[in-house]
């Protein structure tokens, strides 16, 4: 199920706490800005610990992210299982809308490696938007 609140960034995982009530089920994670900030970056390879169930506020593993009333995009690198090398991201500035979650198609058979992940929103229209 999708979450409600819009202006942030949402990251889904898997709670693997077994006395929690979302056990073993999709859970959707809230990042948002902080007080008084209107921009924010969640850095992947440096703050995915930090995420946490929230029905028991134990560890998650980032699965996919999606975002909500809010403008983004996505900077980094990975490895693709159908191309060799280094693939680079630096996506333009785009606008999710205010309803529902604008969000990537995930496939747990054809997952990427990122290398690096930094994942960016804004309240308002970013300069070069």
């Amino acid at each position: 199920m999708e979450p409600a609140n819009n202006g942030c960034l949402y990251i889904t995982g898997t709670c693997n706490s077994k006395s929690c009530a979302a056990y073993n089920q999709l859970v959707w994670c809230k990042w948002g800005f902080g007080q008084g900030d209107d921009k924010a970056v969640f850095y992947y390879n440096s703050q995915e610990g930090e995420l946490k169930c929230p029905i028991c506020a134990k560890f998650v593993k980032p699965q996919n992210f999606g975002f909500a009333g809010t403008w983004f995009k996505v900077v980094g690198s990975y490895r693709s299982p159908e191309q060799p090398g280094v693939v680079n991201v630096d996506t333009k500035w785009k606008q999710a809308p205010s309803t529902g979650v604008t969000t990537y198609k995930y496939n747990k058979n054809n997952l990427v490696k990122w290398g690096s992940l930094n994942l960016h929103i804004s309240v308002n229209k970013p300069v070069g938007a």
